[in-house]
């Protein structure tokens, strides 16, 4: 038995793996400018605000983000 005849593989074009990776390189750039290298972090950060914008305010529980963060680490 051959490794593809185990599992459900599905034909990545190649338009998917180029977008993939030019969104990737955003995101870098984006971790880099406000030095957040994790990538949980970032996204956890960029939900989280997209939030506190939706209800009116300006400010994030940075203390609040890491504690949950670490949990999530360890």
């Amino acid at each position: 038995m051959t490794i593809f005849e185990k599992g459900n593989y599905k034909p990545v074009s190649a338009e998917f793996r180029l977008l993939g990776m030019n969104a990737l390189y955003e995101l870098s750039k984006f971790q880099s400018k406000f030095e957040i290298y994790d990538t949980d972090t970032t996204i956890n950060t960029i939900r989280d605000a997209i939030i506190v914008n939706y209800l009116g305010y300006d400010l994030l529980n940075r203390d609040k983000m890491q504690r949950k963060e670490m949990k999530i680490h360890s």
